[in-house]
C-alpha cells in the first residue's frame, strides 16, 4: 500500500474511531442510551471528509447527463404528472442539473400540442457546480439539442452558497443525485429549498437515504427518510422510489446540523448530529 493510500485509510480509520459512530448502526437507538460524545479529533477528520467529498465534485466522477425519462425512472411518475400540471407562470429549478438535459427535455417536447397552447410550458433554472466535459459521442451528440428561452443555467457555485434571491422563487424543485447526496451543509440546503418553494410547490429528489444518518439530540439514529418525517411542518411521501417533501406551514425549517462522520463516494456516506 502507498503511503498516500496508507495516509488515507488511517484518516478514514481515525474519523469513524473518533467520532464513535459507524455507518453499520441500527436503524434507530429509540429507547437506549445516548450516544457518547465525539472525541474532539474528529473535528480534523471531518475537515478530512469535507476536502475529498468536494475533490468528487471538482473531478466531476458522477452522473451528469440524465434526461426526462431518467428523472421519471428515478423520481416517479408522480413528478411528471406534477410537471406536466405546470403552466407558464410556474418555475421549476432542477438543483445539481449537470447538463440540464431533463429541463431541456422538458422543454422541447411537443407532444401534447393542444396543452402546450393553452398552459404553456413553466421556466427552468438548472443549478450547476460546474458545466459537463462530455466523454463519450452520445452525450455529445445529445448536447446538441437546442437551448430553449425560458431555460436558464447558474454554474460555478454550492447551491448553499447562492443567494436566496439569485435563485428565485419555485412552484417544482427536483434533486437527484444533487446537492442533498453531496453537501455537508445538509440543513443549509434543505432550509434554501423551503424558503424559495412557493405554496402549494413540492420538492421531489432522489438519493440513497440509507447512506445519509442524522444523530439526532435524544441520541437516537435515524437514517434521512426517517428523520424528515419526524420533522414539524412538512409532509414527506415516497413512491419506493424519489421523495417528495410538502410544507404544511410557511415557517417550515430543519434544526442545525453538523457533519461528524461518513466517507467520500459516489455519493458519499454521511453522519450528522443536531446541534
Amino acid at each position: 500500500m502507498s503511503g498516500s493510500m496508507t495516509s488515507r485509510f488511517l484518516q478514514r480509520f481515525l474519523f469513524v474511531a473518533a467520532v464513535g459512530v459507524t455507518l453499520n448502526m441500527p436503524l434507530a437507538y429509540a429507547g437506549s442510551k445516548a450516544l457518547p460524545p465525539p472525541d474532539p479529533a474528529a473535528a480534523h477528520c471531518a475537515r478530512y471528509l469535507v476536502d475529498e467529498m468536494h475533490e468528487v465534485l471538482k473531478e466531476g466522477r458522477y452522473e451528469n447527463f440524465r434526461g426526462l425519462e431518467d428523472y421519471r425512472g428515478l423520481l416517479g411518475d408522480w413528478f411528471l404528472k406534477h410537471l406536466y400540471g405546470l403552466g407558464r407562470f410556474a418555475r421549476w429549478i432542477d438543483m445539481g442539473a449537470g447538463h440540464g438535459r431533463a429541463q431541456r427535455e422538458y422543454l422541447a417536447d411537443k407532444s401534447n400540442l393542444a396543452k402546450n397552447v393553452v398552459l404553456g410550458k413553466a421556466k427552468t433554472l438548472a443549478v450547476a457546480y460546474e458545466q459537463p466535459v462530455f466523454r463519450d459521442k452520445a452525450a455529445l451528440y445529445d448536447s446538441t439539442l437546442p437551448t430553449p428561452k425560458r431555460h436558464q443555467k447558474l454554474i460555478g457555485r454550492f447551491v448553499e452558497d447562492i443567494p436566496d434571491a439569485e435563485l428565485g422563487k419555485a412552484d417544482l424543485i427536483t434533486d437527484v443525485y444533487g446537492a442533498l447526496s453531496y453537501t455537508d451543509r445538509l440543513d443549509e440546503v434543505l432550509n434554501k429549498y423551503l424558503r424559495i418553494l412557493n405554496d402549494g410547490g413540492a420538492i421531489y429528489f432522489y438519493t440513497e437515504s440509507l447512506r445519509t444518518k442524522i444523530w439526532r439530540k435524544d441520541g437516537t439514529v435515524l437514517y434521512l427518510y426517517e428523520w424528515l418525517q419526524t420533522l414539524q411542518g412538512l409532509r414527506v411521501e415516497t413512491d419506493l422510489r424519489g421523495y417528495r417533501i410538502t410544507k404544511t406551514s410557511p415557517d417550515a425549517q430543519v434544526p442545525q446540523l453538523k457533519l461528524i462522520g461518513g466517507y467520500a463516494s459516489k455519493p458519499p456516506a454521511r453522519i450528522f448530529k443536531e446541534q
